[in-house]
């Protein structure tokens, strides 16, 4: 399965690729958290965290293993998982890719923030105020609308639900 995620990503073939991550997903939640922490978080994922972005460039991909790395961590409340993220968003931006692997792991992070309700760093935060001209920046505004309809769906009206 893993090898299939990684082919997928690299050949940059994300269409079916949740059937492989939600496998994935679904067996974490099925094993020891020491066994998921080993196996699948410091062999496997925070390995193609590093390689997507730096020697092997993939933005799809680090932004894909960032998706990954947050539902799996979700899996744990106690586990830390933002401290690998605000690693990538606090390095030094030299170069436009630099400045994409941020934005990923900004996005990482608030979707971590909304999952686990914990207040979001101030850093991104202050990113996330400046960029809301960001493509990615929309995408999670949805992200967060959902979680608030999980969250407050007891105090919605019909017409809150339907926009009539």
């Amino acid at each position: 399965m893993g090898v299939k995620i990684i082919h997928s990503t690299v050949l940059d073939s994300y269409n079916d690729i949740w059937k492989l991550t939600s496998a994935l997903v679904i067996l974490s939640g099925r094993q020891t958290w020491d066994w998921i922490e080993k196996n699948i978080i410091e062999a496997y994922i925070l390995n193609h965290l590093e390689r997507f972005s730096s020697q092997m460039l993939n933005e799809q991909a680090f932004n894909f293993f960032c998706d990954l790395y947050v539902d799996i961590a979700l899996l744990n409340p106690a586990y830390r998982a933002e401290k690998v993220l605000i690693w990538y968003f606090q390095k030094e931006i030299f170069n436009k890719d630099d400045s994409l692997i941020k934005d990923s792991a900004a996005i990482a992070i608030i979707k971590l923030s909304i999952f686990e309700k914990r207040e979001m760093p101030a850093s991104v935060l202050k990113w996330f105020e400046r960029n809301q001209d960001n493509p990615k920046v929309i995408e999670i505004e949805d992200v967060f609308q959902k979680r608030l309809i999980y969250v407050d769906s007891q105090h919605l009206s019909v017409q809150d639900i339907v926009g009539v």
